[in-house]
């Protein structure tokens, strides 16, 4: 409908691409550096978002058109956004925990770096636990529980069974006493609000009423903020920019070729999964199996907000996306 705006769109997704490949490609060492950076700016963005929440510091939200008041959402201005970066870092954090943990118990000799290195990815992660609770996303909340009971069955016969149990209930618990402290009572009040009142369900209403009047070769890839003005009910009475569901959104632009794009990415989602029940449980593997946790973290919480429309998170994807699917030579276990 709106050749430039398609052009545009798709020319976008040269970096991601690029991102992606080089992933796919790097020695295991790189990857596992560019992982600890990652999780470094996940800590960097929780920390901001946490101070945002506790304090309201004005020069927390310099860069901020419009501040949202008690929400954790680091540089990111939506708190959705904010909570799917902490979605995409937390199972890496907890399944660095679980490599030193596991890595422990195969050492005949007690190895300092080990305590340090599980200490370090602890704090990280009980960082990364309380800025997607502060956040204030429903969405984010619960799928971090998820992603929390999703690495603990994945990690637990790998790293110590009871051990790694243990210490995952000795993270909740202590979660859950900072967060009380903190104050829970302004992200217990999210889940008060009935969600069947929420404008997106008029959104998707709407957005279907145009996927299947532009079907089946849809309005053209970045289209919707333009295209969708023409459905858009008369009671949502502001501008409304994406669909606030990724998978409508990209059916109401492409129409079948979206349905045939998502199937391919779920059938290559799989077959990540049982490239991986070949390879040893080494520091690289722990990572894996936590990028293919964190991207079905996120692609779940496509279903209710516009992630993959924000450029860092869609980095980040394919970041993690290429490591999941990486075929490096292999190593030994503790690699």
């Amino acid at each position: 409908m709106i050749p430039y705006r398609t052009v545009s769109t798709l020319l976008s997704l040269l970096p991601v691409i690029g991102i992606f490949l080089a992933a796919l490609i790097l020695p295991r060492t790189k990857i596992i550096f560019l992982v600890y950076l990652f999780l470094g700016i996940a800590s960097f963005e929780a920390a901001l978002g946490l101070i945002q929440y506790g304090s309201g510091a004005e020069w927390a939200f310099w860069w901020s058109i419009e501040d949202e008041g008690r929400n954790a959402t680091g540089t990111y201005p939506n708190r959705d956004h904010f909570a799917a970066l902490m979605e995409l870092a937390l199972p890496l954090g907890l399944s660095m925990i679980a490599y030193n943990i596991g890595n422990k118990r195969h050492k005949d000799d007690e190895n300092p770096y080990i305590f340090n290195e599980t200490l370090i990815f602890f704090t990280i992660s009980v960082l990364i636990i309380l800025a997607g609770i502060f956040s204030r996303s429903r969405a984010g909340v619960l799928l971090t529980i998820v992603g929390i009971l999703l690495s603990s069955i994945s990690f637990g016969r790998h790293a110590g069974g009871k051990q790694n149990v243990g210490l995952n209930v000795i993270i909740i618990s202590v979660t859950i006493g900072i967060a009380t402290s903190i104050g829970l009572v302004p992200v217990l009040n999210r889940f008060a609000v009935d969600p069947m009142e929420d404008a997106r369900w008029q959104i998707f209403d709407a957005v279907w009423v145009g996927i299947k009047q532009f079907f089946p070769l849809g309005s053209g890839p970045g289209t919707f903020q333009s295209v969708f003005l023409a459905f858009q009910p008369p009671s949502l009475q502001k501008f409304i920019n994406h669909a606030h569901n990724d998978y409508l959104e990209l059916f109401f632009e492409t129409g079948i070729f979206g349905i045939l794009l998502i199937a391919l990415l779920v059938i290559t989602y799989i077959y990540g999964w049982f490239n991986l029940r070949s390879n040893q449980w080494g520091r690289f593997q722990f990572i894996q199996v936590a990028t293919g946790i964190s991207l079905l973290l996120m692609s779940l919480h496509g279903f209710m907000d516009f992630n993959f429309h924000t450029p860092a998170n869609v980095i980040f994807f394919a970041f993690l996306s290429g490591i999941f699917l990486h075929q490096g030579t292999k190593k030994s276990p503790h690699n």
